[in-house]
């Protein structure tokens, strides 16, 4: 198959194109995927849980959850409608973050995440 990428111009100046484009805070890629945005959303998670982490020396499940909600799920939950994941990998990926919150409480360590 021959791909032709065509060059558009406005007042004959050539516009650029692009690899992924950022539209209304969510990232997709030429190919109409996803992966970039839940890359990015899993790392802002993973930021904000080490910041926590690093903030309270001793979490309580209340305050976990709390903190949780208001500051961790936004970024996973955030345009979710548009890019709900349909690949295995960037499932594992969001519950990854997941799985590193359940670590944090003292308690919940032990628990394994396997749904057998």
């Amino acid at each position: 198959m021959n791909n032709i990428h065509l060059v558009y111009k406005i007042a004959d100046i050539e516009l650029q194109s692009t690899k992924v484009e950022k539209d209304i805070g969510v990232y997709v890629d030429e190919k109409l995927k996803f992966h970039q945005h839940i890359s990015f959303a899993v790392n802002k998670s993973s930021r904000m849980m080490w910041l926590i982490k690093k903030t309270f020396s001793c979490l309580d499940e209340d305050t976990l959850l709390r903190l949780y909600k208001a500051l961790v799920r936004p970024h996973l939950e955030y345009g979710n409608i548009i890019w709900h994941p349909h690949y295995q990998m960037d499932k594992l990926a969001l519950e990854w973050v997941q799985r590193h919150a359940t670590k944090l409480v003292p308690h919940l360590k032990h628990l394994s995440m396997d749904s057998s």
